[in-house]
């Protein structure tokens, strides 16, 4: 029978390795904050046969930064998967500890976090149930469905205690390394394809994992990253015996080819893991490793998505006077509308207010996710004020949104209907004076 993934059943004896040269301390740039870490945390828990059937305890170590003055501000969020080959591995793993203190002192609070294993015979629970018929069923299988759904909780647990933990629930993001790599990809690209609902994420840091849902077919697999999900940061050897650095090549395709922010660093005859790919040593440019390039591109990734919330409000088109849009976001921002204003050069058929005039609204609803935006428009006609006059309302087109930040944006929209096609920029009408692009 045919096994999901098995070259990912090597991994133990390289952690193992790489845990025993790993380095511990922080990079030479200096750190912002203090870190507090909150050990043995439950974040939930998940069914069992080994070595009995029951309920095991989901276990996280928290990782907070001391910020003396807040004053209301939350902090990012970052889950950190550790790898294993669904079999072995932790969250104290050497290299995943110096992460978790790095990005804790530059702000983020983390959580990283131990799920089921092989090992332990796990029962996914019907969260992941649509995963089921993709591979053949295996004992490795369900780890790896299990490990999806424990990355589940753990986000839902974040969420759920986002302002005890002064987070910002609009920016999580996720850490992986190989098997933990593969967990964060399908968690933030892959599931949502089956149906299966996760908090929205801001990016992926994904050493030399990929896309393996649905099993012997790497190019769908990949293709299943679309357009406005996690940014990517990708670091893979190109000799990796455990897993192919192909899948990494096809993510990154894809990426481009959907418009999703990716940076990717292949290293040239580098093998599987920390030590095999040198994270910590290499440098991609002079002064600077992979390691604190990650750090700064993820600080640079999270100022490009503004807070979805901080999007509402007027927006107008600068180089047309008059030219407006009314924004609101949902609370759980994941849905956006948009709605303005005009007339037709000449009266619709159900006359209008406006002397030589026609009324018309157009609104707009669709998803927003990482600072896009992506909308079916509608147009309205006709109707007087508090009169019951009829009015229409068809679909005329698309419309696209590129937040750059809270104060500026590109707009695009195709209007069959009208006959119009444009990119234009806009602005907040009120700027908001705490917005940094």
């Amino acid at each position: 029978m045919t096994r999901l993934f098995p070259p990912l059943l090597l991994l133990p004896v390289l952690v193992l390795a790489q845990a025993a040269s790993a380095q511990t301390r922080l990079p030479a740039e200096l750190p912002i904050y203090d870190v507090q870490v909150t050990s043995n945390v439950v974040f939930g828990s998940g069914a069992v046969n080994a070595p009995l059937p029951g309920n095991m305890p989901l276990l996280l170590d928290l990782y907070e930064p001391q910020i003396a003055d807040r004053a209301g501000a939350r902090s990012p969020a970052v889950l950190i998967i550790h790898g294993g080959g669904f079999v072995g591995g932790s969250r104290l793993q050497p290299e995943l500890v110096r992460f978790a203190n790095g990005l804790a002192a530059r702000g983020h609070v983390v959580a990283s976090i131990d799920y089921r294993l092989e090992g332990d015979a796990p029962v996914p629970s019907e969260r992941v149930a649509p995963l089921f018929d993709l591979a053949p069923p295996s004992s490795l299988a369900n780890a790896v469905f299990a490990a999806i759904d424990d990355g589940l909780t753990a986000l839902d647990w974040l969420v759920a205690n986002a302002e005890s933990l002064s987070i910002d629930p609009d920016q999580i993001g996720l850490l992986g390394g190989s098997a933990g790599a593969v967990t964060s990809v399908h968690l933030a690209y892959v599931i949502d394809n089956f149906g299966i609902a996760a908090p929205p994420l801001s990016f992926v840091v994904d050493f030399w994992g990929g896309s393996v849902i649905p099993p012997e077919d790497p190019e769908t697999a990949a293709g299943q990253l679309d357009a406005g999900e996690a940014a990517l940061f990708a670091v893979h050897g190109t000799a990796d015996p455990t897993v192919s650095f192909e899948l990494s090549e096809l993510l990154v395709a894809r990426a481009e080819n959907q418009g999703v922010p990716v940076e990717f660093h292949p290293v040239p005859g580098a093998g599987h893991g920390f030590g095999a790919t040198g994270v910590f040593t290499r440098e991609i440019e002079p002064g600077l490793t992979v390691e604190e390039r990650m750090y700064a591109w993820v600080g640079e990734t999270l100022a490009a998505t503004p807070d979805a919330a901080r999007l509402r409000g007027a927006w107008f088109e600068e180089s047309l006077p008059g030219q407006g849009y009314l924004v609101d976001i949902s609370e759980d921002g994941g849905t956006i509308f948009v709605a303005w204003f005009t007339f037709d050069a000449e009266p619709t058929s159900g006359g209008g207010l406006l002397p030589g005039a026609g009324q018309r609204w157009f609104t707009a609803q669709g998803t927003y996710a990482n600072g896009r935006a992506e909308l079916d428009v509608f147009s309205t006609e006709a109707g007087i004020f508090n009169e019951a006059t009829p009015v229409t309302t068809a679909p005329i087109g698309t419309m696209e949104i590129e937040f750059s930040n809270c104060n500026g944006a590109t707009l695009s929209f195709d209007l069959p209907g009208l006959g119009l096609a444009d990119t234009v920029p806009i602005a907040r009408l009120l700027p908001d004076a705490s917005c940094e692009p």
